[in-house]
């Protein structure tokens, strides 16, 4: 049996369950992972604020904080108003009934 996990960030959730199982993909499990994607970009706020000071040009940082998904991001701000919503998924294979 083939099995696909993955995380991924949608607007809707039916549009992807849909989507799936067009593909012959069945949704095994699907979770909701949001306020763990919210609670690692703020640990890592710092961080990622530094290393883009550090290494990004001046006239990019604005664009790359975007990219990067800091704090005040669209990417959180989305997030955080459930705009937006991280799911982790795991996915089957359909398989093919053959008649006897």
């Amino acid at each position: 049996m083939e099995v696909i996990s993955f995380a991924d960030i949608r607007t809707s959730a039916n549009t992807f369950k849909q989507q799936m199982h067009s593909y012959g993909l069945q949704v095994v499990s699907e979770e909701d992972i949001s306020e763990n994607v919210r609670r690692a970009i703020e640990l890592e706020e710092s961080i990622k604020q530094k290393r883009i000071q550090e290494n990004i040009p001046a006239w990019l940082q604005t664009i790359f904080k975007q990219f990067a998904g800091v704090k005040g991001s669209k990417a959180d701000t989305n997030l955080e108003i459930g705009k937006l919503v991280y799911y982790s998924v795991v996915l089957r294979k359909q398989v093919e009934k053959k008649p006897c």
